[in-house]
């Protein structure tokens, strides 16, 4: 499926950054949830599939004072890379996070 970005708040705090091995122990239980809520018949482990964007440099988080959100890219196509994992855990969603990754 593809998507298009129609509008694009910039003034929300924070900022896109590269996630790192410190971030897993928050990541991985989100992205759990995240399998659980939007594909429950994903079987791969969360983990595992945290850690290979992470080896991959694909894994990305929006840290406002701490990571708030997630995503992971790979897998570059003609006109940019194949979006995975986009995740704001239901507490902190609609508060302007999003993270677009390229």
């Amino acid at each position: 499926m593809i998507h298009a970005v129609e509008h694009l708040q910039l003034s929300v705090a924070g900022v896109l950054r590269r996630a790192e091995e410190t971030d897993l122990d928050r990541v991985i239980p989100w992205v759990a949830a995240f399998h659980r809520e939007a594909n429950p018949w994903e079987k791969s482990d969360p983990a595992d599939v945290v850690r290979r964007y992470l080896s991959d440099r694909g894994l990305l988080v929006w840290d406002d004072e701490g990571p708030v959100s997630v995503t992971a890219f790979g897998g570059k196509t003609p006109n940019g890379v194949r979006v995975s994992l986009v995740c704001t855990p239901p507490p902190l969603r609609r508060h302007g996070y999003y993270v677009l990754a390229g």
